[in-house]
C-alpha cells in the first residue's frame, strides 16, 4: 500500500523535516499563489487513492492471468484433485482409528465375558453367585452384541473410505500426467514460435 509519505517524501536533517528540493520550488509557487494550506494535503490523498485503486485493479488483472495460465497447463486441476487426496485420506485415517478403537473396546469386551463364563463353570448352579455371574454375563452378551454390529459398520465405512481415497489418488495421477502432456505441448509449441519469431 502506498501512503502519503511514498508520493512525497519526506527527509530529516538535524531533527527537522524537510522537502526534497524538486519539491521545494512547488512548494514556494504554491506559496506564492496563495493556494490554500490544505490543498497539498488534499492532493496527497487524491494520489494516494488513485494509487491504490490502480493497484487493486492490477492485482485482479495479474491474478486473472495466471489463473487463465494455471487452467491452461491444468495446473488448478492437479491442485484441486491433490485436495480431494489430502481430504479423502484425512477422512479414511479418521475412520482407520475409529475402527481399531472399536476394536480394541470390543476385545476387552470379549475377554471380560470370558472371564465371567469361566467363573459361571466353576461355580454350583445352586449358588447365589451363579445367578449373579449369568445376569452379568447376559449384560455383556448385550453389549458385546452392540459393539460388534458398531465394529462391522465401521469396518464397513473404512473400506468405503479407501475406495474413495484409491478413486482420488488415481484421479490425481492421471490429471497429472494430463498436465505433463499439455506442459509438454505448449513447450514444443512456445520453441517452435520463438523459433519462428527469432528468424
Amino acid at each position: 500500500m502506498f501512503s502519503s509519505r511514498a508520493v512525497i517524501p519526506v527527509f530529516e536533517q538535524k531533527g527537522v523535516r524537510t522537502l526534497p528540493k524538486c519539491f521545494r520550488s512547488f512548494h514556494k509557487t504554491c506559496r506564492r499563489q496563495n493556494l490554500p494550506k490544505s490543498w497539498l494535503s488534499e492532493a496527497s490523498n487524491v494520489v494516494y487513492k488513485k494509487s491504490e485503486t490502480f493497484l487493486r485493479n492490477s492485482y485482479k488483472k495479474v491474478g486473472g492471468l495466471v489463473q487463465a495460465f494455471d487452467d491452461l497447463l491444468g495446473i488448478s486441476g492437479v491442485q484441486e484433485a491433490q485436495s480431494s487426496v489430502k481430504k479423502a485420506e484425512n477422512d479414511f485415517m479418521k475412520t482407520r482409528s475409529q475402527v481399531q478403537a472399536a476394536k480394541t473396546a470390543l476385545e476387552s469386551v470379549q475377554e471380560r465375558l470370558r472371564e465371567v463364563r469361566r467363573k459361571l463353570d466353576r461355580v454350583p448352579r445352586d449358588d447365589e453367585r451363579y445367578l449373579a455371574l449369568a445376569t452379568e454375563e447376559h449384560r455383556i452378551l448385550v453389549e458385546e452384541k452392540k459393539m460388534k454390529s458398531d465394529y462391522e459398520s465401521l469396518e464397513a465405512l473404512e473400506r468405503d473410505r479407501f475406495a474413495l481415497l484409491s478413486g482420488a489418488v488415481r484421479d490425481s495421477h492421471e490429471r497429472e500426467r494430463a498436465r505433463a502432456e499439455r506442459t509438454k505441448h505448449w513447450s514444443v509449441i512456445g520453441s517452435v514460435g520463438g523459433a519462428a519469431l527469432g528468424k
